[in-house]
């Protein structure tokens, strides 16, 4: 039963860690459709910033004058033909295009930046962003400076109230080189992103769907294999009881032949001793016997003389034995001497061991007397035999 426990207990653990090992990879796939995901949004978002923004900063790029917008940034004056004429033409580019804001700023100290050049709106509107209107542009400055360090385009995204915004950054350079200013395009790609958003999310609807299947699944096949593993173990453990059983039975039916012979090999020394004879020897034996049990139950027992002569009484008993053929009682009383002699090396003898030597002495005994009964009757078969062999001669 025990076996059975541990075997089922391993069992166990070996579903525990299979379980936690699906379930890890099941997080791990899902983890992965979700940063796919997400990576998807990000190359989108520089696609389409790429695609829609960076021709309209380009061609932005390309009416303005760099020297110009740097003193335009320092004047700040309003009445410079170059602030509107430039203006204007931004305008026009905003306009033909998807852009919802095209504007030009110049950075002023951290991260404040001031709005040089707004071609997002009419002067009138109120989304215009005037000559010099400063900003903290914190939040998104990142991708500002790197277009102004390393005089390249920079693509940004952002999530503001307008929904998912696409910013387009490509620095203002004078006649130097430095960078002065830069381009920003912004754009509200909202149809993509809906459409791209219903898609991830159908992605991980259908993984999740998926993964649940998977789990189900994989439940459902544990648990038939832990069927399985019970009906084996249950199966493997009836054959061991019954191995066992049969195992005791062969036992008994060996130690019942043991009986068999030792009760056959004293019943055929019986037949060839003499009645006087094996009378003569039970009646010593008797007397032997009792001499050792009375000895031996004797509450003042001194284990040096009294075991001397328990063990001369008994030694007395086996030669008698030995002398008339009967090995049988010979060898058990043999073995009984044995043992007291063992004893007598001994600085002391228990009451357990005069019990033992007592016990083992009523068996010889008691197969003393069984072997009078069966010589009872050999006696009366034989004086029978012979009353049956004088009624045919006569």
């Amino acid at each position: 039963m025990q076996k059975s426990d541990k075997k089922e207990s391993k069992n166990y653990s070996l579903k525990t860690r299979f379980t936690v090992f699906f379930v890890l990879f099941i997080v791990a796939v899902y983890s992965v459709v979700i940063i796919t995901a997400a990576w998807q949004v990000v190359l989108v978002s520089e696609t389409l910033g790429i695609q829609l923004g960076l021709p309209i900063v380009e061609e932005a790029a390309r009416i303005i004058d760099g020297d110009a917008f740097e003193a335009l940034s320092k004047s700040l004056d309003p009445e410079d033909p170059y602030y509107e004429k430039t203006r204007l033409e931004l305008l026009a580019i905003k306009e033909k295009t998807k852009a919802v804001y095209l504007y030009t700023m110049a950075r002023v100290e951290g991260g404040v930046f001031r709005y040089i050049i707004d071609g997002s709106a009419q002067d009138t509107d109120e989304g215009f962003s005037p000559l010099g209107t400063e900003e903290d542009i914190s939040g998104y400055i990142d991708p500002v400076l790197k277009a102004m360090q390393t005089k390249t385009y920079q693509v940004d995204t952002d999530y503001s109230d307008w929904g998912w915004l696409i910013s387009v950054f490509l620095p203002i350079l004078n006649s130097s080189g430095e960078a002065v200013g830069v381009i920003g395009c912004d754009f509200v790609p909202t149809d993509i992103f809906t459409r791209l958003w219903s898609q991830i999310i159908l992605e991980v609807v259908i993984a999740g769907v998926f993964a649940l299947l998977g789990v189900a699944a994989y439940l459902y096949l544990v648990n038939g294999i832990n069927r399985q593993n019970r009906r084996l173990v249950e199966l493997k453990d009836a054959a061991e009881a019954a191995s066992a059983a049969l195992k005791e039975e062969r036992d008994k039916v060996v130690i019942m032949k043991d009986r068999l012979l030792a009760e056959m090999r004293a019943f055929m020394e019986l037949l060839s001793v003499a009645p006087e004879d094996f009378r003569v020897f039970a009646a010593e034996t008797e007397t032997r016997y009792n001499q050792v049990n009375a000895i031996l139950t004797d509450s003042e027992f001194s284990p040096g003389e009294d075991l001397l002569e328990v063990h001369r009484n008994l030694r007395a008993m086996e030669e008698k034995a030995g002398q008339f053929g009967l090995k049988t009682f010979a060898d058990r009383l043999g073995g009984l001497v044995a043992g007291i002699e063992k004893l007598r090396e001994r600085p002391g003898v228990s009451s357990s061991d005069k019990a033992e030597i007592l016990e083992s002495l009523r068996k010889i005994m008691k197969a003393l007397n069984d072997s009078r009964q069966i010589e009872r009757k050999i006696q009366a078969f034989r004086s029978g035999d012979a009353q049956l062999k004088e009624r045919g001669e006569a």
